[in-house]
């Protein structure tokens, strides 16, 4: 496991380019964010190999895998944080910037997330049902698709965030103030936390950093005019965030993953997660073809994940699924294949519609 997370740090410090000091503006370029959210996707591809073969730090006697246990141990469900952050921060862009999105949003967005979810999960519940030659629980495992459940979180985490972009800027398009956006999506993201703390408990881990994504587009002149005044500054605001990240990172620690002092600790740990990225970005470049590719294809991996270890599961052989490396490698192919073919095909239906 511990080799793979080495691949990645491998693939990103081949991308890696220092930023002069007239590159700065591309810190947040979307070949930028792209090689981000490639790295963060690759995260949770192992994650999700790690629970599929249950390996954690206690169970597991092979060092290399109690070392990358513990590596990812550190993210946990934070790893989701900056698909949020620049997910947002994207939205905002592309409001600000493009001619006529608002008429195309529902469309560019929202749809095409549902239409995309819908065409994978379908799909994988025919080939799992298939394989295991049991349609019984066909009817309730489509009915589950539209429930509010841990598995699905991201995809209904993200088209609910979307939905109330959409509203708010609807809105502003008869206001015409970024004010009122910046108010509104402050709002906005306090009282989504707040029914997620009461109805959807999972879903209030980092969905927070949707809305900090979207308020920073907003202050990103005003934060790229201070950084550019002085080096000192760009460096103590980088080593104050990581230290920031750390601290409450430990904080969560502290109060045992519950209680008030936790919640909070755990958003102020994403917060400075996301802008550790972005501070360390400000300094270099990471713009890697493989890192972008996968970060273009972040929603077909994701939804493609369980399907890949059904199948594996299928398979049983003892060999693969008693060798962490070997396990990973096929899955990587297997899901490499199908990510191609999903994306390839979807991508084609989609410009005929």
């Amino acid at each position: 496991m511990f080799l793979f997370i080495l691949l990645v740090i491998l693939l990103a410090l081949i991308g890696i380019k220092f930023q002069k000091k007239d590159e700065t503006n591309s810190f947040m370029s979307r070949e930028n964010t792209l090689s981000i959210i490639g790295i963060f996707t690759i995260l949770i591809f192992l994650t999700h190999i790690r629970q599929a073969l249950n390996i954690t730090y206690q169970t597991t006697s092979n060092w290399l895998d109690k070392l990358g246990s513990f590596s990812l141990g550190l993210f946990g469900e934070q790893v989701v944080a900056p698909f949020l952050f620049y997910s947002g921060f994207g939205i905002a862009l592309s409001f600000a910037t493009k001619k006529d999105y608002l008429n195309h949003f529902v469309f560019l967005r929202i749809l095409k997330i549902i239409l995309c979810f819908l065409f994978i999960v379908f799909f994988s519940l025919i080939v799992k049902d298939t394989i295991y030659l049991d349609f019984s629980n066909f009817g309730k495992e489509c009915l589950s698709l539209f429930s509010l459940i841990k598995e699905n979180w991201y995809i209904h985490a993200i088209l609910i965030c979307y939905t109330i972009s959409f509203v708010i800027y609807l809105i502003n398009h008869f206001v015409k103030k970024d004010s009122f956006v910046i108010i509104t999506s402050a709002l906005a993201g306090i009282l989504l936390y707040i029914f997620c703390y009461f109805f959807l408990p999972f879903y209030r881990l980092c969905i927070l950093c949707y809305f900090f994504g979207s308020l920073f587009f907003y202050v990103l002149p005003y934060f790229k005019n201070k950084l550019d005044v002085s080096k000192k500054l760009r460096i103590l605001s980088l080593v104050s965030v990581l230290f920031i990240y750390i601290v409450s990172r430990l904080a969560c620690y502290l109060f045992h993953y519950e209680g008030i002092g936790y919640l909070i600790s755990y958003q102020i740990c994403n917060f400075g997660l996301c802008f550790s990225i972005v501070m360390i970005t400000y300094f270099i470049s990471i713009k890697n073809k493989a890192l972008v590719f996968i970060g273009k294809n972040t929603i077909f991996i994701y939804l493609l994940l369980g399907l890949v270890n059904i199948v594996i599961a299928k398979i049983n052989v003892s060999t693969i699924l008693n060798n962490s490396i070997l396990y990973t490698l096929v899955a990587i192919l297997l899901l490499g294949a199908l990510t191609l073919a999903f994306s390839y095909s979807y991508n084609f239906l989609w410009s005929k519609i």
